[in-house]
């Protein structure tokens, strides 16, 4: 029988499938994270993967995954990068605060108000978001809360209130809209200006 090779693996009828330890994961095997972190968060940026647009984003996505030790695609349907921040899905600050024991009981959900019961060790505080909070913070009037009013109302109130009750469960992270929101839109720029004499002259 010829010697075997360097890398090759002797088969035999009781051997059984590799697997990945408890409490360990794919990036364990990594032998040179820096160059791992450089290649996988070019990838990234450049297929626009979770909001990422540019090498550094992409680079803090596998870093995020690495320390987490989750899959790019477990990362996608938690966190997202807007305008350079970390930000994470309403629904899944609400599902990470309930695994820690939040109760919530809805009382209202439409669009003009997100209204709910938070319940944290038996003790419940009644928090809400309404168009009216909207329309004081300059949000009413954005496209998101015409076409989908009640869904950015829950979505505020859900931030707000893990943000009173279990700040914990989300470390100060905050949602995609709030991020989104709290960047002014651009004014537009007059075509025409009024003089004193009331003509009109255009803008240079």
């Amino acid at each position: 029988m010829s010697e075997a090779q360097p890398y090759e693996v002797q088969a035999s009828t009781d051997a059984q499938p590799q697997t990945i330890a408890e409490g360990a994961s794919v990036y364990d095997k990594v032998t040179n994270p820096i160059e791992f972190i450089s290649v996988m968060g070019e990838k990234l940026a450049k297929s626009g993967f979770a909001g990422a647009s540019k090498l550094e984003q992409g680079e803090m996505i596998i870093l995020e995954c690495m320390a987490r030790k989750m899959s790019p695609f477990e990362f996608s349907s938690t966190y997202h990068i807007v305008q350079n921040k970390l930000t994470m899905r309403a629904d899944a600050m609400l599902a990470r605060a309930m695994k820690l024991g939040l109760k919530v009981h809805w009382k209202q959900f439409d669009d003009q108000a997100a209204i709910a019961d938070f319940i944290v060790d038996d003790h419940t505080t009644e928090i809400s978001y309404t168009m009216k909070d909207a329309a004081k913070a300059g949000l009413a009037n954005r496209p998101n809360y015409k076409t989908h009013g009640a869904d950015m109302l829950r979505a505020r109130l859900i931030s707000r209130a893990i943000r009173m009750v279990m700040p914990e469960a989300i470390h100060g992270v905050y949602t995609p809209e709030e991020i989104s929101e709290s960047v002014a839109p651009k004014e537009e720029k007059q075509l025409f200006t009024k003089q004193s004499d009331d003509k009109e002259t255009e803008s240079q």
